[in-house]
């Protein structure tokens, strides 16, 4: 019966009249087009969208709860219309949808549901090289990491809380997971810059080892961003389909760029005449998505172009203003 709309990939940005900053700031990183992530799901005759959330910084424009929810399809159009996002709607190829088990992923949905949301990959999730350092804007380096993080925390500042963008969240708890140490408290960089001295190793080159999926945080949850929930959900529920990787490696960029989506410009589910007011997209590769609101058109970069492979994402450059990326990475 939904064969067509088992899974949707929505990919929102608030390039709108809501210029906060934070969706621009998270381009400037990655060299994306789009701050958020979501997926929606069939649940027998209800159409959820799953995702991961928290409020804004800038302003409280998306209620509550937040964390890892599923809000009803209408709900949550009114509330992103609300909101002045730009939504656009991915399809996925044939081959990908027949290998997409919705059974899988509310299998596993309900076990992450209520986690809160992955401030934690946040950063580590587009940190990936060293030597050189190449996913700050250029003309930054290896050594802008270590002078910037220490800095960083006695500006931002830590209290051990295991949620927010503090930097004990944000940075500190990562680096006890790949350094196997247990930093924390008021000394915490201190305990962390003596470890990666003794060990002859730089904080860019500790921030670059690859996040893994299996880590858990703040007592045994996963931490999971926008990107990093889309890109697992994928994985948990497309079984072989997707080779191995570590799904909280992905930023936005990286969930539109890989190559699961439908490569025809028209097909029955998106065409000129089922778009909402004409708005199918067209990519420069000839690959079409329907954008369904918002006032400016969500144009997205190497949409699709990414065959998936094993451990991808894990140690890609993208540095301003190029952002070339070598792959395999």
């Amino acid at each position: 019966m939904h064969l067509f709309l088992t899974i949707l990939l929505l990919l929102l940005s608030r390039f709108t009249v809501k210029l906060d900053g934070l969706d621009q700031l998270i381009s400037w990183g990655t060299g994306g087009r789009t701050g958020h992530t979501t997926i929606a799901v069939w649940d027998d005759d209800e159409l959820y969208v799953c995702e991961s959330t928290d409020a804004s910084p800038f302003g409280s424009y998306w209620p509550p709860p937040y964390g890892i929810i599923r809000t009803p399809w209408d709900q949550w159009i009114t509330q992103a219309v609300n909101a002045s996002f730009a939504v656009v709607v991915l399809p996925l190829s044939k081959e990908a949808s027949q290998a997409f088990s919705a059974v899988e992923f509310w299998k596993w949905f309900k076990t992450v549901q209520g986690m809160p949301y992955g401030y934690h990959v946040m950063l580590y999730s587009f940190l990936d090289t060293y030597a050189p350092a190449r996913n700050l804007p250029a003309p930054f380096q290896d050594s802008s990491i270590d002078y910037m993080l220490p800095w960083l925390d006695r500006l931002v500042g830590h209290d051990n809380t295991t949620e927010g963008a503090n930097m004990y969240a944000l940075i500190g708890e990562g680096l006890n997971h790949r350094l196997k140490t247990n930093c924390t408290g008021a000394k915490m960089m201190d305990c962390l810059s003596t470890i990666l001295v003794e060990r002859n190793l730089s904080y860019a080159h500790a921030t670059s080892i690859p996040e893994n999926d299996a880590w858990t945080y703040d007592g045994g949850n996963y931490s999971m961003m926008c990107s990093a929930f889309v890109a697992h959900s994928l994985k948990a529920s497309m079984g072989s389909f997707l080779p191995k990787l570590n799904a909280h490696e992905f930023t936005p960029k990286d969930v539109y760029q890989l190559g699961v989506y439908e490569k025809k410009v028209a097909t029955p589910r998106f065409n000129y005449s089922n778009c909402p007011h004409n708005s199918l997209i067209v990519s420069d590769q000839g690959y079409a998505y329907c954008q369904v609101i918002g006032d400016f058109v969500l144009e997205l970069n190497e949409y699709n172009t990414v065959a998936p492979y094993a451990h991808m994402n894990e140690a890609c450059a993208a540095q301003w203003p190029d952002y070339a990326t070598q792959r395999p990475c």
